[in-house]
């Protein structure tokens, strides 16, 4: 695409790039508005959205994490989150440290979506940490 249509290539980059951003910004409405635009380019889309997905859970944007989770389905079994897992559990286990009891309970609000994402498999992942 990238050679054959320029201009259409520079609009599915910035149609992505919106998609990261309304994550990072926790713009539910926004990011539902440029998906919705994005759909033209079907499942290429899939790299930004899992982009945003990963930005939601490092800004801990619980709204964005459930409705990628519940209304997206994003799985953690899709290879773009090999490994991912792990370090977001090491992360939030650091985090407990500090002792703010409303950080951890978003920590296990957001591990609580992310077991859902992984299924089954990524439970017994988890059990193993």
């Amino acid at each position: 695409m990238e050679q054959a249509d320029k201009k259409n290539f520079m609009r599915f980059m910035l149609l992505g790039r919106a998609l990261v951003d309304m994550a990072n910004e926790n713009s539910l409405d926004g990011f539902k508005e440029v998906f919705e635009r994005s759909k033209i380019y079907g499942d290429l889309m899939y790299w930004h959205v899992q982009k945003a997905f990963k930005e939601s859970i490092r800004q801990k944007h619980l709204q964005m994490i459930e409705y990628f989770v519940d209304t997206l389905e994003m799985s953690l079994k899709e290879d773009s989150f090999y490994g991912y897992l792990h370090p977001v559990i090491f992360r939030f286990s650091m985090d407990e440290k500090k002792g703010d009891a409303d950080e951890i309970e978003v920590n296990r609000l957001i591990l609580q979506f992310l077991a859902k994402a992984a299924g089954k498999e990524g439970l017994d992942q988890m059990e193993k940490v």
